[in-house]
């Protein structure tokens, strides 16, 4: 007799997330910085990246844009990336609870991630560069383009935004999604442009306080440069 697994249901499942588990935006950057923390250990790696080893992590909380970002080891392709944003995908090589069970990232996403807006995820590993766009639909389910752009080679393309390496993260509440495939410029010029303006978006103020002070507590790496809205 044949076994089948319970289904389950997606919709259910992200309504969950957002309404039932009471997971505050601190947490949420604190999961962010754990994230970007195991991405910063590997210290040999970081060597080939940056003459001065300087281990650079920045957080941006804004009130409609958020990311993270670091020059760590960075994502080595598409299904690297994928793999990531795996709901439940087990690792052992993660720290704290939502790592352990493969929910983390994924819980960043569909909690601070509103209907039909953006988030971008860049990343460049050795020469290889990859980017994945995610949305989220009207009944709260998240998806990404299965186009995902890479790049091989080309060491100074994006010039200024993954020149050291690594991965961001945005969530752009301000952009809306849609479908620009096999262009990456359009991808990585709306994270410029948000680079730009950044400074002139509203702050969380009371939210940054919070997550200023997490910081503090769990950057015990003297190497690594912990920054908000740096």
């Amino acid at each position: 007799m044949p076994q089948v697994s319970l289904p389950l249901d997606e919709e259910g499942h992200a309504r969950h997330v957002e309404e039932g588990m009471n997971i505050n935006h601190v947490t949420l950057a604190i999961e962010g910085v754990d994230n970007f923390s195991r991405a910063l250990r590997d210290k040999e790696w970081f060597k080939c990246l940056n003459e001065d080893n300087k281990k650079i992590a920045n957080i941006i909380w804004k009130l409609d844009i958020k990311a993270f970002i670091d020059n760590g080891v960075g994502f080595k392709n598409k299904e690297d990336i994928i793999k990531g944003l795996t709901l439940y995908h087990h690792s052992e090589t993660n720290s704290n609870n939502m790592g352990k069970t493969g929910i983390g990232l994924k819980l960043i996403l569909q909690i601070l991630l509103k209907v039909g807006k953006t988030a971008i995820i860049v990343s460049k590993y050795k020469k290889q560069r990859t980017a994945l766009v995610i949305s989220k639909r009207e009944n709260g389910t998240l998806f990404y383009d299965s186009d995902a752009f890479e790049l091989c080679g080309h060491d100074d393309y994006p010039s200024d935004l993954l020149k050291d390496g690594g991965t961001q993260i945005w969530i752009l509440n301000t952009i809306e999604y849609k479908t620009i495939p096999d262009n990456l410029d359009y991808y990585i010029e709306i994270i410029k442009d948000c680079q730009i303006k950044i400074s002139d978006i509203y702050d969380n103020d009371e939210e940054a306080k919070e997550i200023v002070k997490a910081i503090e507590n769990l950057s015990q790496d003297p190497e690594i440069d912990i920054k908000l809205n740096g």
